[in-house]
């Protein structure tokens, strides 16, 4: 005769949405100092990685060596590794027209979390939100047009960079992850030109 018996197990589950907004205009405008007009109607960039970096991992990292990922990141466009606190799949995201993109659904363990790290690199062919093959190899796209103060005619342009960066946003309250499950939804503002 055998006898069983079943031990519930209640584990918390934690559920991190992150997302990022973008300017609610159509086209963005400037005047240089030399006195171009530049207008940008479609600004573009990609996403490799979002991470919910623990209050204890950020003492550990040092971010004091420039160059130093680029040693470590070799040049193809390959997904990274994902993990409970880390989305590794590319997105492209819009940084106009009011859009909002989901760049992260994670579920990390309980534990304490102060900061949230995106990674902006080149894009494979296969990046999530992907519309045209342009942005492939490109972190970057800004696409519009530009005239000198005295031209009346504008000037198409479209201009892509492949450059790295890592844009860290620090949480304003702790995210304490502990015995009872949380849902949390975090909505990041892009910001193009202070992150390169």
């Amino acid at each position: 005769m055998a006898v069983g018996c079943t031990i519930p197990i209640n584990w918390p589950q934690h559920r991190v949405s992150v997302h990022i907004s973008n300017a609610a205009v159509d086209t963005l405008q400037t005047v240089t100092d030399e006195g171009y007009e530049i207008e940008v109607t479609d600004l573009r960039f990609g996403v490799e990685s979002v991470e919910l970096v623990s209050c204890d991992a950020i003492d550990e990292r040092r971010r004091d060596l420039p160059g130093f990922a680029e040693l470590l990141t070799p040049d193809a466009f390959a997904h990274g590794i994902s993990s409970s606190t880390k989305n590794a799949v590319p997105v492209v995201v819009g940084a106009l027209n009011g859009s909002e993109t989901t760049i992260a659904d994670l579920a990390p363990p309980s534990d304490d979390y102060c900061a949230i790290e995106v990674l902006l690199g080149p894009l494979d062919d296969d990046a999530l939100e992907l519309s045209d093959e342009t942005m492939v190899g490109s972190t970057l796209r800004a696409t519009g047009r530009y005239r000198s103060a005295d031209a009346v005619e504008w000037t198409s342009f479209r201009w892509t960079s492949g450059a790295r960066a890592t844009a860290r946003f620090q949480l304003k309250e702790r995210l304490e992850l502990g015995d009872d499950s949380v849902d949390a939804r975090y909505e990041l503002t892009s910001n193009i030109v202070q992150w390169f």
